[in-house]
């Protein structure tokens, strides 16, 4: 967990880490610079808990690095992230190691509250259009690098072998982002359709506060030919030089999609080929866009 300025919603998800139906585990929180009673809060549960460790950090790392500093403290086989915000369901962990078997990862759907823990009546799954779930790496890559990230960083487990190829961050803005990316292409990712969090949503949330259904077709015309794909894709074929010629290939291919897609030739021969994959990840055809 990283903290900073979470005075308001701490305790209750705390309380909810501590009360999973899995009881062996560390929880290793780190805190940046907060200027509220967050540190306060925080040494009262690791002084009532021996699995709690707290860590201050000395300057402000802002939050991808202070969840890269986190993670790098964990000694256990699997590591989940949590914010300091949300509320975890009690067979959170439960139900994501039992998905996560041969994988590198497993996450989570989630339900979207308001600040004040009310449901507003949706999941994240449904909110990403996400009505078919991909059954292969290839797959899961051609979602996460060109379409969409359904994957939410506190709805994450990944195996600690992960972190071989993990850390340091490359420059990338959002850490899960860069972590589905890499397990997609490592041994893949299973799938939690229950939901295993209330994911509070809040003005001033990195990901904002959108909480419509968004319409598959936005999928297709605002696809992503983002840089920080590009990053992944070359940090991956960089780092890990045995993977197989199927994933070296696809990765090869965003990275070529990402530096033609400033020309408009390039944006039409990315057309084309999102196209070709698009309606088998979306489960939808030119007559039915939601």
């Amino acid at each position: 967990m990283t903290t900073y300025n979470g005075e308001k919603y701490l305790r209750e998800q705390i309380d909810s880490i501590l009360s999973q139906t899995i009881q062996d585990f560390e929880l290793i929180v780190c805190d940046d610079c907060s200027t509220d009673s967050t540190i306060d809060i925080l040494n009262k549960y690791q002084q009532s808990d021996k699995r709690i460790k707290v860590y201050r950090n000395d300057s402000n790392l802002g939050f991808k690095k202070n969840f890269e500093k986190a993670i790098s403290l964990c000694h256990g086989e699997y590591i989940a992230l949590s914010d300091q915000d949300d509320i975890w369901m009690p067979d959170h962990l439960e139900l994501l190691l039992k998905a996560i078997g041969t994988k590198s990862m497993a996450f989570g759907n989630c339900n979207i509250v308001d600040e004040n823990g009310k449901s507003l009546g949706m999941t994240v799954q449904y909110q990403e259009s996400m009505d078919t779930v991909p059954n292969d790496d290839i797959s899961w890559g051609k979602t996460v690098y060109l379409f969409r990230n359904p994957a939410m960083g506190m709805a994450m487990l990944f195996k600690r072998d992960l972190l071989k190829y993990a850390l340091p961050f490359p420059d990338i803005k959002l850490h899960d982002i860069w972590l589905i990316c890499l397990s997609s292409m490592m041994d893949g990712i299973s799938y939690v359709e229950t939901p295993i969090v209330n994911y509070r949503r809040l003005g001033t949330s990195i990901t904002g506060m959108r909480t419509t259904r968004r319409w598959k077709y936005t999928h297709i015309k605002y696809s992503i030919m983002d840089p920080a794909r590009k990053v992944a894709a070359e940090t991956i074929l960089n780092r890990i030089p045995d993977l197989s010629l199927t994933k070296k290939n696809f990765l090869k291919r965003v990275i070529m999609m990402v530096a033609r897609n400033g020309t408009h030739k390039g944006r039409l021969l990315n057309r084309s080929y999102l196209l070709s994959h698009y309606y088998g990840i979306f489960n939808c055809t030119l007559l039915r866009w939601r």
